[in-house]
């Protein structure tokens, strides 16, 4: 068995926003190069990465408030509850 304790590090919205935005900018950008399109042809993909990027920072920063939830609450345990 592995003795090595295991750390999990919160995970860093803004970092995983701007991760996700130069990634899709330069998938966009890779694509328009691959298929010889003009800017006119790829500009709707770079307002769907800003699109995208939003949706999963939001969606990461609301997991993320409900896991601070509930790590922050306290464990009832049926013992306290049946001498109440």
């Amino acid at each position: 068995m592995n003795n090595t304790p295991s750390s999990t590090r919160p995970l860093s919205v803004p970092h995983l926003v701007f991760g996700l935005f130069f990634l899709g900018i330069s998938a966009v950008w890779a694509i328009g190069q691959a298929t010889n399109a003009d800017l006119g042809h790829t500009a709707v993909g770079f307002p769907a990465v800003l699109i995208v990027a939003g949706i999963v920072g939001l969606v990461a920063a609301v997991a993320g408030s409900r896991q601070r939830r509930a790590l922050a609450e306290p464990v009832v345990s049926s013992e306290s509850e049946a001498d109440a």
